[in-house]
């Protein structure tokens, strides 16, 4: 998205850090922003918001990111302006909280974290 909605002469940055618990991804542009009122409906599968022209982009891209790092114990922070561009930072933790049920309750074996 952001290669897609930020002009050719345009600015793009990756940053990678982490501190004692999470692992963070942020990608920021200087690209077309998006309204403060659609924060949330952009993670909506077939959304696209309303200052990007017809027919470009398919409004998957942000739900299938906000799944996968959901589902893997994280979230997604999203800070825009419009006009200005926009960041998204992927914050996901070091260590998932799963538990495992094997073949009945009496045999529940809980795994509190796993490394990544």
């Amino acid at each position: 998205n952001a290669i897609k909605f930020t002009k050719d002469s345009g600015n793009i940055s990756i940053k990678t850090w982490h501190d004692d618990e999470n692992y963070f991804i942020s990608i920021e542009d200087d690209g077309i922003g998006i309204e403060p009122d659609e924060f949330e409906d952009i993670f909506d599968k077939f959304y696209t918001g309303s200052n990007v022209p017809k027919g470009k982009g398919t409004g998957l891209g942000l739900s299938l990111v906000k799944i996968f790092i959901e589902k893997h114990g994280g979230k997604v922070i999203v800070e825009s302006s419009l006009g200005v561009g926009t960041e998204m930072t992927c914050k996901l933790p070091k260590k998932i909280p799963i538990s495992v049920e094997l073949s009945s309750p009496d045999n529940l074996v809980e795994i509190n974290q796993l490394p990544i």
